[in-house]
């Protein structure tokens, strides 16, 4: 081994796309009034808007991108009479903050079927509809699985028959969400037990999956990064978390305990909102990257790579690497594929004409057709016997990232998250990212992907000092950055 430094904790939980088709729909959060929802949510950066009108007497607005997954903001109508025996509109008015969510599915009687046999008791299939403000009309098929509408507990089921059309490019993307629920356990065994008939599955690697743990349950709808660049070729992104009320706040309108919805939207700084009984965090994400239209082109490449340069999944997801795990490689050749990678990064560029590729004894130089932007080397290298299964990222010739970072069974945690990270500098690169600043006396601060890096000795704080001042233009030292590749 050449290096080994501490095991990267395990991945997030995660939740599937299944066999019959359920995916999680939307989450139904009721608000006094659609309007002034829609002005706070706008407010606080994520783009809500209006959604129309229901039969059943209610009306919502929705904060939605180019993924169908959304969140919607629901209240009474106020300008229908009100809804004879709705028990939906009845929830709505009597409840604020999350009130539940939905499943979609592809075929519904199916999917009754398979809860009637596994013991829950379905509501009959019914319909429903939704007059858009610029008199479209959405419709549906829906059926409620818990004991009343926009049950807390459980999940309602939707098949959509005239589904919305795709959402704004650059609008929110939903991706995920968490939902404990207290300490009633037969409650989260029942909710689990209804999700794994749908065909959700347990997983803790980088797939789709799902997972429940200390009465958390949690579905991950990822993205992957071709996905991403397929939806919207032209902007940036960044992410939120949501939360349910924790029960501290005055209006606690749900029995859900903490829960948490992962949202990318195309602009803002990492920050935090209340927002209708959530708790809102934003930061950047992949879509923030100028050369994430580059990833589909680059998925194609690494598709063509040979056959026995396999993904694999994380090793050990239930439990910690044994002692042993920390002196071995079984697989060394396995790590080839972050070379293939890179590679088809390289073939992506100069796909697009915005690289040159200047290939050398020890890997490559790629040459940005853009003025002032600063060359990427793309050294090639091995371990344990194997000569080409080691990349060195470099700008400059500061080294930005070695992949993998340490090559032992114990800190493998499976493909994806090598990819991810190899990805992570380049994009970084593309942006125009990467500064140096050089001091006279030969110190230097680089800044990476999710950090800096620095040769010599600083005082606490100082390289993000000298960054801070580089970015703000009151340096005194020597400042190196490049512009955007595109």
């Amino acid at each position: 081994m050449y290096a080994r430094p501490a095991c990267r904790p395990a991945d997030a939980w995660r939740a599937s796309v299944p066999d019959m088709g359920a995916r999680f729909d939307h989450l139904v959060v009721s608000v006094p009034d659609v309007g002034d929802a829609i002005s706070r949510w706008q407010a606080a950066g994520l783009d809500a808007t209006a959604g129309g009108r229901h039969r059943g007497g209610t009306v919502n607005a929705l904060v939605r991108g180019p993924r169908p997954a959304y969140v919607e903001l629901i209240s009474t109508d106020p300008t229908a009479p009100p809804p004879a025996g709705s028990a939906w509109a009845e929830r709505v008015s009597g409840e604020y903050g999350p009130l539940g969510f939905a499943v979609a599915v592809d075929h519904l009687e199916e999917a009754r079927e398979a809860l009637l046999t596994a013991g829950f008791a379905p509501s009959e299939i019914a319909d429903g509809s939704r007059v858009t403000p610029e008199g479209a009309t959405i419709r549906w098929r829906i059926c409620q699985v818990g004991e009343r509408a926009f049950d807390p507990y459980l999940p309602f089921l939707i098949e959509w028959v005239e589904g919305m059309p795709p959402g704004p490019a650059d609008g929110p993307v939903l991706q995920s969400v968490s939902i404990a629920i207290g300490e009633d356990s037969a409650a989260r065994d029942r909710l689990a037990r209804l999700l794994r008939v749908l065909g959700f599955t347990e997983r803790v690697d980088r797939s789709p999956g799902m997972t429940f743990e200390d009465g958390q349950v949690s579905i991950w709808l990822p993205a992957t990064r071709a996905e991403i660049a397929a939806w919207e070729q032209e902007t940036g992104g960044a992410s939120a978390y949501l939360r349910w009320s924790d029960g501290d706040s005055e209006e606690e309108a749900t029995p859900f305990g903490p829960a948490s919805i992962a949202i990318g939207l195309p602009h803002g700084d990492t920050s935090w909102h209340e927002l209708d009984g959530l708790s809102v965090t934003t930061f950047p994400d992949l879509r923030a990257h100028v050369g994430h239209v580059l990833l589909p082109a680059v998925e194609e490449h690494f598709a063509a790579r040979p056959p026995e340069l396999r993904t694999w999944p994380h090793p050990h997801p239930d439990r910690e690497p044994l002692d042993e795990e920390y002196s071995r490689c079984l697989d060394p050749a396995k790590y080839r594929i972050v070379v293939a990678r890179a590679r088809a990064w390289a073939a992506a560029l100069v796909e697009s004409g915005v690289a040159e590729a200047v290939e050398h004894p020890s890997g490559l130089d790629l040459i940005p057709t853009t003025e002032g932007a600063l060359p990427l080397t793309v050294r090639i290298e091995g371990f344990e016997g194997i000569p080409d299964n080691l990349v060195g990222l470099e700008v400059g010739g500061t080294v930005l990232a070695r992949l993998p970072d340490c090559g032992c069974d114990a800190c493998d945690d499976g493909s994806a998250g090598l990819l991810e990270a190899l990805d992570d500098v380049v994009l970084h690169v593309l942006d125009g990212g990467v500064l140096r600043v050089i001091g006279p006396d030969g110190r230097e601060v680089t800044t990476t992907g999710n950090g800096w890096s620095a040769s010599g000795t600083f005082a606490r704080g100082e390289p993000e000092q000298w960054v801070a001042d580089a970015r703000a233009g009151r340096s005194p030292y020597e400042v190196i950055q490049g512009a955007a590749w595109l």
